[in-house]
């Protein structure tokens, strides 16, 4: 949550586009009509798609209920993994860094807390995941403990 003059701006995603929209430079929403929808539609497919099969790994006290999440789980990863595998660059959006990336980066730096190795099946995320540990804003800022 951000408060601004007593209000709040809840939900991350949205958060993002109002502090770029605060601070514009540089800025991390594209200049095409068509490349701002592509950011809306990857951080749409991470809220919808990706994080509810997730979180029930990650976050279920139910070992049933975790094990039948694994299948979508996968199925998502696959499906993210191919897009990074098809795409010109490690980016969501290619070559170009956006704001794809930064509402995705929070759920796959997750994933190192997953039972399974991910990270080596899904080669495609593991670049974007190496790419953004490249970053001076990503290694300036992180915590080496995940659980914070």
């Amino acid at each position: 949550m951000v408060v601004v003059d007593g209000k709040a701006i809840f939900e991350s995603a949205i958060i993002n586009e109002y502090l770029d929209e605060v601070y514009p430079e540089p800025p991390l929403m594209p200049s095409t009509a068509f490349d701002r929808a592509q950011v809306r539609i990857w951080t749409d497919y991470t809220a919808t798609r990706l994080v509810p099969p997730l979180y029930r790994v990650l976050k279920s006290s139910h070992p049933e209920k975790i094990e039948a999440s694994w299948p979508d789980l996968h199925k998502e990863l696959a499906y993210l993994n191919q897009h990074f595998d098809e795409g010109s660059g490690p980016w969501v959006l290619g070559e170009d860094f956006s704001m794809a990336d930064i509402n995705l980066l929070p759920f796959v730096h997750q994933f190192p807390r997953l039972e399974q190795d991910v990270m080596a099946k899904y080669e495609g995320i593991a670049r974007f995941y190496k790419a953004f540990e490249q970053r001076p804003s990503f290694s300036e800022t992180m915590q080496d403990n995940l659980s914070e």
